[in-house]
Order: C-alpha cells, then structure tokens, then sequence
C-alpha cells in the first residue's frame, strides 16, 4: 500500500479530519482512474495490463476504506457531539464509502470478492446511514441500489407504476411477481394513497419520489437466498426511513402502500 493511501486512511480515522477536501482526494486517488474522461481527448484510456496494475494497487485500497469508515460510523454521532462537526464528517465518510464500493465494481474481476459482496457492503452502509438517521440521503441511496439489484437480478423495473383494478394485484407479496397471463380490465395512475390524506407539497413529492421503492418485480425463477435478503433489506429500510423521516410525516399513509405491494 503506498504512502499516499495510507494517509488518506489515517485522515479518515480522524473525524476532525473528514471533510469535502478529503472526500475529492480519494475520489481521485480511487475512482477517477477508471473513469473515462470526456473532456481529455487526448488522454487515452488504460490499456488492460494497465487497467489491472491499477485494479491490483487500489482495491485493496477501496476495501479498507468501505470496512474502516463503516466501524467509524458506529461512534459518529457521540465522537462529534461537542465539535458540531458531524454532518461534514458523516457527509464524508459516506461519500467516500459509495465512491470506493463504485471504484470496486470496476475493477472487481480483479478482487477476490464473491458474487455479491459488493451488494451486500452497500447494504450494511445504507443500514448505517438509516440508524444515524440520515433518512433523506439513505432514501436517494436505497433508489440508487433498487436499481442495481435489480440489473443484477436482469429483471425490468416498472418505471411508469400503476393499479390494476380487480383481481391484478391479488396475492402479491413484498417480493412482487408479475402474475402471468394476467391482463387487467382496466388501470389508473399510481396512486394509493386517498388525496384527503396528502396535506402539503413535501408530501406528494415523497410520494411520488419514493413509493414505487416498496415494489420489486422479483423473477420466480430467481432463488438465490442473498438477493432476496438484499431485496428484503432496503425495503425494511424504506420502511423505516419513510415512517421516520420529518417527524413520522409518512407513517400515516404506509398502510396504503403495502396494501398494493
């Protein structure tokens, strides 16, 4: 590991240290590489042996931030209460944790990681940012991994919801399965929740925003246990998010929701 990385990781211990500075040196130091750069034409790109001499150098790298800052976040808030220094530190060490869990999926034919693990590290960052209470940021995370399970899983998310009346959405569970052969008589906009109940604008924005994170088109023929977990896991914490976010606005119309789930 060189001098550089391991400087960066000893900054990220210091939580007086974690701030939108650091955030951009690792970005740099991870990520950046293994983007393409459009505005540098003349830059060409890596050439494969290159690729994975970079891959071999930073994904060790990548790792220990994504392991080290999640324990750091465990003592977040109490380490930060006297400095008023928490939402920069908690704003950095989850940044650079999404951004070397991005830099890892690059170069992940070159880790040692399993099928997954990718998967399920953002699992446990986006569990932390919900027990903080960073329900905001988790709920733009969670929309984020909605979609990557999703690819992950080559199955089409409905990106244009809707009801179907009658019998359409009978004995569908949280792990939605589109019923075959069945084609409904007749559909509207989604929107489960009765108007009386929306009271401000923040709220149909919610709604609109995030509902559809309670559904998942999950393929019958998909068993594998890990990704219904996965699956299982960002909704209790859309749950949880939306019955806590702006003082339990939310929790009012949950029930709307998981009615047509």
């Amino acid at each position: 590991m060189s001098d550089i990385s391991t400087k960066l990781l000893t900054q990220l211990k210091d939580y007086s240290n974690c701030n939108d500075d650091l955030a951009l040196k690792i970005r740099k130091t991870i990520l950046e590489p293994f983007q393409l750069d459009l505005s540098a034409i003349k830059k060409p790109p890596p050439t494969p042996s290159r690729f994975k001499q970079m891959a071999t150098q930073l994904a060790p790298v990548a790792m220990r931030i994504v392991n080290q800052n999640l324990e750091g976040l465990v003592g977040l808030k109490r380490a930060t209460s006297n400095t008023g220094n928490y939402i920069i530190a908690v704003n950095c060490l989850v940044d650079t944790s999404f951004y070397a869990l991005t830099a890892l999926r690059h170069m992940n034919s070159f880790t040692s990681l399993k099928p997954l693990d990718i998967e399920k590290t953002t699992s446990n960052l986006i569990c932390k940012m919900v027990e903080l209470g960073e329900y905001n940021r988790a709920l733009d995370e969670i929309r984020k991994f909605r979609s990557l399970l999703a690819s992950v899983a080559k199955v089409q998310l409905d990106t244009k919801p809707t009801l179907h009346k009658l019998n359409a959405t009978v004995n569908k569970g949280v792990l939605t399965e589109t019923p075959e052969n069945c084609q409904p008589k007749s559909k509207r906009s989604f929107s489960p929740v009765p108007e009386s109940f929306i009271t401000t604008q923040w709220e149909e924005e919610m709604l609109h925003k995030y509902q559809d994170l309670f559904q998942f088109p999950l393929d019958k023929t998909i068993n594998d246990r890990t990704m219904v977990l996965l699956v299982l896991a960002y909704q209790m914490n859309t749950l949880r998010c939306w019955c806590e976010v702006n003082e339990g606005a939310l929790a009012k119309v949950r029930g709307f929701i998981f009615i047509f789930i």
